[in-house]
């Protein structure tokens, strides 16, 4: 037996559109000489009987909500609350869209957790997040995150390689009390979600702020993305962001994370890009980038944003980075099979967590003030993988 929370098996089905006569049909419930098929949904709905293994993954099947979601205190933060920022187009995945919604869920329930706790030790509300709107000047924005963040610029170009920089400045977003993550899929690789669905996410809240970023995007891409969302947070905009965004937020957003990591007066030293042959251009714009541990994209998009060069230009280099990226993919995956290297599971989910959100855990359950089906969701794991991700294993020395 499954111990959930009765109510929210009524707010979830609800939730779905689906009243008790077609829920019952849909969960396969059968009516007896005791009691009806309907009688048997209203048992499970007012806690006198609890749902079987079995009947619980239907319901999460049938009511298209995560697993993990029927554990929770108190319903989840509806999906409205949540903006599509994203510019799609027709070719897109509904499959992955689809998971992408369904991560979003599962982190909006991983968040509901986090901010419990951290009420319960009193945590003061960060004072950034809502306080800025898109008519905030970029330069003053931009600065005041800078301060916030105790981040020096010289300091994360300095990081090699791509992953210490990214390091570096996921810790001074933790230390601010924003957690990031980086997110991809919902527990396996089947079900991956490619970057042309979401690059990233930003869950605005003044207790708990999360930021995720889409891993299968460019490493070199991920500091930008980070800054673009914590951009989100400051305007208190919970949402999903997607490649270079054409709404007025997304455009302000990434005006503000170019001008954090690429000072717009730098562009100048490569303005010659506009007028350069191609392939000069391409490979003027990759030595740029890699001295200061940002994507050739970011910079070929700052320079058209500040009309260095024209729209065509900034597609066609857009494209070409695209095209090389993908590329590299494939090789990257074809060596990584015929390394064969084992690969654990539980260092990997603590990576993507992050060491801030996997110590909030740690020290609360250990504390006792979360128990191990708590501790999952807010780990987006099972129950029984809790202590494997909260502690990692110890290397066999040999006698």
């Amino acid at each position: 037996m499954v111990a959930v929370n009765h109510e929210i098996l009524e707010w979830a089905r609800i939730r779905a559109g689906l009243d008790k006569e077609d829920a019952a049909k849909k969960l396969r419930l059968s009516s007896s000489k005791r009691s009806t098929a309907i009688e048997k949904l209203e048992t499970l709905e007012k806690g006198e009987k609890e749902p079987t293994r079995v009947q619980l993954n239907r319901i999460s099947e049938v009511y298209r909500q995560p697993l993990l979601v029927f554990y929770l205190d108190k319903p989840p933060i509806d999906d409205t609350t949540a903006k599509d920022f994203r510019t799609l187009s027709s070719t897109i995945d509904p499959l992955a869209d689809a998971n992408m919604k369904l991560l979003l869920r599962n982190l909006q329930a991983a968040q509901i957790v986090l901010r419990d706790l951290l009420e319960d030790e009193d945590t003061v509300a960060l004072e950034f997040v809502n306080s800025a709107t898109i008519q905030t000047d970029i330069e003053y924005l931009a600065r005041e995150i800078v301060t916030t963040l105790d981040f020096d610029l010289e300091k994360y170009r300095k990081r090699k390689p791509m992953r210490e920089a990214f390091k570096y400045l996921r810790s001074c977003i933790e230390s601010s009390g924003a957690f990031v993550l980086l997110m991809s899929n919902l527990g396996n690789y089947h079900t991956k979600i490619p970057v042309d669905v979401f690059r990233g996410m930003a869950l605005a809240d003044p207790i708990a702020p999360f930021i995720i970023i889409n891993n299968q995007d460019a490493k070199v891409a991920w500091s930008f993305t980070a800054l673009h969302e914590f951009t989100h947070l400051w305007l208190g905009s919970t949402g999903v962001s997607g490649t270079w965004g054409d709404m007025d937020i997304e455009q302000f957003c990434n005006r503000v994370a170019g001008h954090i990591l690429l000072p717009h007066c730098e562009l100048k030293q490569i303005a010659n890009v506009a007028q350069a042959p191609f392939h000069f251009a391409v490979e003027d714009i990759g030595k740029f980038s890699e001295k200061r541990n940002i994507s050739r994209a970011m910079v070929a998009y700052n320079l058209y944003q500040n009309q260095l060069i024209e729209f065509a230009r900034w597609q066609d280099f857009r494209t070409h980075f695209q095209n090389e990226w993908n590329d590299q993919v494939v090789r990257e995956r074809a060596q990584q099979k015929d390394r064969d290297i084992p690969i654990d599971p539980n260092a990997v989910r603590r990576s993507r967590l992050g060491q801030s959100l996997v110590n909030l855990v740690r020290r609360s359950v250990e504390a006792g003030d979360l128990s191990r089906t708590k501790a999952s969701i807010a780990l987006g794991v099972s129950p029984r993988r809790v202590d494997a991700v909260l502690y990692p294993r110890k290397p066999n020395r040999g006698m």
